[in-house]
């Protein structure tokens, strides 16, 4: 790579020559042999799923994302055929062979996926989308990759920053899911973890309600804020890597919905560990005396690169908060509650879910059979999380039914009462109004969706 670039005089007086010191590659290899692990199973997991017909091509809609609306997905065959390619490429990363050619095509195909329908969206697979595309650039087959020409020495090293970025992404998901937590509903109402306990956690008849509810809401609290530093500092590092392991299997053995993700996060504190350290533990090479020290790899600093992470992280920072741009409790809303690592935190019952189309010069009402568009589960129960996903089903109602009905004059209204995180239930928009008329904008706030209304 060219900011990685060995060079025999670097300018030690550069306050960011930090970021590229030398560091063992041993950390880095053995977390792509686990990315790549994990994302076979997860490609395994969507073949298990039957996932190209049900999820991507025999839905007549998709709930596009802002500015996404032109991604489709591909004919049947040819999604098959990038299912088939994802998982090569995960044997090839695990293997480190054609290394990075292999990362580049797994992360524009998974990312492909992902943005298809927001049904689907998933923190942790945001997450996959964000690690992968870094590691295109991060040399991760440096170490344990078979094909070298010559046995490897246990004396490779990567420039730090391509630890210090992973890190970074993987703080950022503990800090700023505990940031999100820092609300009435988990504060002072304890939900959803109320409703999860009521709904069969076994945690309660082992400790008791309160103390049960204590230790997931607050002690669940803590670790999101302060894990991620827990691990930074050598002092309390051990301490961290003990809580990711408690904190992530028990959330495995809690929730059915979060398949590969604790596991990754386990897998990822390698990446925290003292990487001396573990060289020396691991590496499975007797140190042969005889042998001539290689000289300390020496990585020029690129202030190129500098720029780069300074804009990215600082838009990353940035982008949990943007849902104060917006009215309202951002889980009712949906308003900026994407892409800001917002997790667990609400549940929703949904009461009532129906459509109707109006043919204005027919002066006719005709109910929506929404089997008929061969919706899946996960895109109707997004419709009654989603009110910007609900409002582009009303705008594909109305074309369809101009269409189908051979009118210009047609209306759409949506009659959906949900509860969430355990309050009375509601509608989420006026059931009267004419759906097709509303507009919304990711600039601006949708004033069609009507206020959360809380416990009398």
């Amino acid at each position: 790579m060219a900011n990685s670039t060995k060079s025999s005089s670097v300018n030690r007086s550069d306050k960011w020559s930090y970021l590229f010191r030398p560091m063992p590659a041993l950390g880095l290899g053995i977390f792509r042999i686990s990315f790549g692990a994990i994302m076979l199973w997860e490609m395994l997991y969507l073949v298990k799923l039957d996932f190209v017909p049900v999820f991507l091509t025999d839905p007549e809609v998709h709930f596009h994302y802002d500015l996404l609306s032109w991604l489709n997905p591909l004919p049947e065959n040819l999604m098959w055929l990038l299912i088939v390619a994802l998982i090569a490429c995960c044997v090839l990363i695990i293997l480190g062979k054609w290394y990075r050619p292999a990362m580049a095509v797994f992360a524009i195909g998974f990312t492909y996926i992902f943005f298809i329908d927001k049904a689907y969206y998933n923190n942790h697979l945001y997450l996959i989308c964000l690690l992968s595309g870094w590691l295109i650039f991060i040399d991760a087959d440096t170490s344990l990759k078979i094909g070298r020409k010559t046995a490897p020495t246990g004396d490779e090293t990567v420039p730090a920053w391509m630890y210090y970025v992973l890190q970074a992404h993987l703080v950022m998901v503990y800090f700023f899911g505990g940031i999100a937590k820092l609300n009435y509903d988990w504060l002072i109402r304890h939900e959803p973890v109320m409703t999860m306990l009521d709904e069969g956690f076994y945690l309660h008849q082992l400790l008791g309600d309160s103390i049960a509810i204590g230790l997931l809401t607050y002690g669940g609290l803590v670790f999101d804020l302060t894990i991620g530093f827990i691990l930074l500092f050598p002092k309390t590092r051990w301490l961290g890597v003990a809580g990711v392991l408690f904190f992530n299997l028990s959330n495995a053995s809690l929730f059915d919905d979060i398949n590969i993700f604790p596991y990754f996060m386990v897998l990822a504190t390698v990446l925290f560990l003292d990487q001396n350290w573990l060289k020396e533990k691991l590496y499975f090479r007797k140190p042969d005396p005889k042998r001539k020290q290689p000289k300390p790899s020496v990585f020029a600093p690129s202030r190129r690169l500098v720029l780069i992470l300074c804009i990215y992280f600082g838009i990353h920072l940035l982008m949990p908060f943007r849902h104060f741009l917006y009215p309202g409790n951002p889980e009712w809303t949906g308003q900026g509650q994407r892409f800001s690592w917002r997790m667990k935190i609400q549940t929703r019952k949904t009461e009532k879910l129906e459509f109707q189309v109006l043919d204005y010069s027919r002066k006719t009402i005709y109910p929506v059979d929404l089997s008929a568009y061969k919706l899946n589960r996960d895109q109707i129960t997004l419709m009654a999380m989603d009110p910007a996903a609900m409002w582009q089903f009303c705008q594909f109602l109305s074309d369809r039914g101009k269409i189908k009905l051979h009118s210009k004059k047609v209306g759409v209204q949506a009659n959906i009462r949900v509860s969430m995180n355990n309050r009375p239930v509601q509608q989420m928009v006026d059931p009267e109004i004419n759906m097709a008329e509303t507009t919304r904008s990711i600039f601006r706030n949708s004033t069609w969706i009507l206020p959360l209304k809380d416990n009398p």
